[in-house]
């Protein structure tokens, strides 16, 4: 199993069509993506600086919004396939599809994370990787390159 997370950060960028296709061509039923939260999560920072949330839930907030996030990367390849559990992603039929992680329910009812700002999607990545015993990890963001290219 690989997991692969795609950054919120490529929300904005021309490069997010490219991975989907990248990790939805072909037969890729052992990869599983898992999204960021990218300006859905940003809403949710802001509504807890003006509303003074409480972190958990802030946190339940920003979690909904990679859901948003793996909806959005569905309507955008329909190649893709989304699971939210554990024992879906594990068991459940994909026909050699790549999936997309909703996270929400599985995360709202995991009592071995910490429900803060802390708690990043990154690190939901790689707990969901470690749950999966994944072989890989892998993290996709969008940075701006300094200097020059050759």
């Amino acid at each position: 199993m690989i997991v692969t997370k795609i950054g919120g950060s490529l929300y904005h960028s021309r490069h997010l069509l490219d991975w989907l296709s990248c990790l939805s061509g072909g037969h890729n039923a052992d990869m599983i993506i898992v999204p960021g939260g990218g300006p859905f999560a940003d809403q949710v920072r802001e509504a807890s600086r003006q509303w003074n949330l409480p972190e958990a839930c802030a946190h339940d907030m920003a979690v909904l919004g990679m859901q948003q996030y793996a909806h959005m990367m569905l309507g955008l390849d329909d190649r893709l396939l989304m699971v939210d559990s554990i024992e879906e992603i594990l068991n459940g039929p994909h026909g050699g599809r790549t999936m997309v992680w909703a996270p929400y329910t599985e995360i709202v009812n995991a009592h071995d994370l910490d429900k803060d700002w802390q708690t990043t999607s990154d690190s939901l990545a790689l707990w969901l990787a470690t749950k999966l015993s994944a072989s890989h990890l892998c993290l996709v963001k969008s940075a701006p390159v300094h200097g020059k290219s050759r």
